[in-house]
């Protein structure tokens, strides 16, 4: 036998004094003060239900999508980041035109898809023109931050070499 099981049973009872009790919603209401970051920050998170919807529970995209929606869907964000990556390695030169070709033709596809109503035609293009969209839009996204941390180090090299420059003439800041 656990030794657990032997303790006594004890209860305790509170009386909740009269100063901490919950007021009515009429009473709560009377005192309320709005401020302008709580205004800020319940229209923030109102948009943000409006524009992604939700993000857990029955609602959300997820729970939608069939189980091969969800890896075609992974395939999709893992192939566009591979490609991305690409677009900085000598590889370029084949991968960029690649991703050109199956944005159009996956458009293309998707377009002639929704023309016949022909639902495989319309999942296969939309699967290569968004491979296509997203390998572009994180290709963009890490050009720029190669080209914020290139123009960094170059600003550093500059403030280096006037400080440099300032030292040889005599000038003190």
């Amino acid at each position: 036998m656990v030794y657990e099981n032997n303790l006594p049973k004890i209860e305790t009872i509170y009386e909740i004094k009269e100063q901490y009790k919950i007021p009515s919603y009429e009473e709560f209401m009377k005192t309320y003060q709005t401020d302008e970051a709580n205004e800020f920050l319940a229209e923030a998170e109102y948009q943000d239900q409006v524009l992604h919807g939700p993000r857990y529970g029955p609602g959300n995209g997820a729970s939608r999508m069939s189980h091969d929606e969800q890896k075609v869907e992974v395939l999709q964000k893992v192939g566009a980041g591979l490609l991305a990556i690409s677009y900085f390695t000598p590889a370029a030169a084949f991968t960029v035109p690649l991703t050109i070709s199956a944005g159009v033709v996956g458009g293309a596809a998707e377009v002639i898809g929704h023309a016949a109503d022909n639902d495989d035609a319309k999942k296969v293009g939309g699967f290569f023109r968004g491979l296509a969209i997203d390998a572009a839009a994180d290709g963009v996204a890490s050009g720029s931050l190669s080209a914020g941390k290139t123009a960094r180090d170059v600003a550093k090299v500059y403030v280096a070499a006037s400080n440099g420059i300032d030292k040889a003439r005599g000038f003190s800041w």
